[in-house]
């Protein structure tokens, strides 16, 4: 290679480069702006935090043993609530057949099976879960089982959504 033709092409690369820099200029600058920012709300928030503690006079100790506090109440409520389950049980057993109608249509069939498979496992944990709860009618997860394993298009009755037999007395 030629120095004149090298010359040009190191001309070529740097402008090249610049380029680059100019067009990518705004994206480094502003993701340095947010890690400074965040870093000074990090640091502000601690303060603040600290302020508070000394106001109520608690330690660090009583602190972490609020947030175990309000872990376990998390997770205690979770939507266990017949409700919920009711809508999330109904919601899965619809998604799943449609998923089931609609899998050999499409190309990605395994990533298909996987998610049924998912949402199968949760269906079943949240069929469990209503059914320890005292009331209401237990559901049977082998029928569960087997409408969605059969390929017809009968619909599931679930236990609330049978209707409540009101015996009237006829007086004539």
């Amino acid at each position: 290679m030629a120095k004149s033709a090298r010359t040009d092409m190191l001309t070529v690369h740097a402008m090249g480069w610049n380029h680059r820099k100019e067009n990518g200029l705004h994206i480094a600058l502003s993701s340095r702006f947010k890690k400074l920012f965040t870093a000074e709300k990090t640091e502000a928030v601690t303060e603040s935090l600290k302020k508070m503690q000394d106001q109520l006079n608690c330690s660090d100790d009583m602190l972490e043993l609020w947030v175990d506090d309000v872990k376990q109440w998390a997770s205690k409520a979770s939507p266990a609530d017949a409700g919920c389950l009711q809508i999330s049980i109904e919601a899965l057993f619809v998604s799943i057949c449609q998923k089931k109608r609609y899998l050999y249509r499409q190309n990605d069939r395994n990533k298909r099976r996987q998610k049924i498979a998912q949402e199968k496992k949760r269906l079943l944990e949240d069929i469990h879960k209503y059914n320890q709860q005292p009331d209401g009618d237990p559901i049977d997860t082998n029928t569960v089982v087997e409408k969605l394993s059969t390929k017809s298009a009968e619909s599931m009755i679930w236990p609330w959504q049978k209707l409540n037999r009101v015996y009237i007395r006829f007086y004539f």
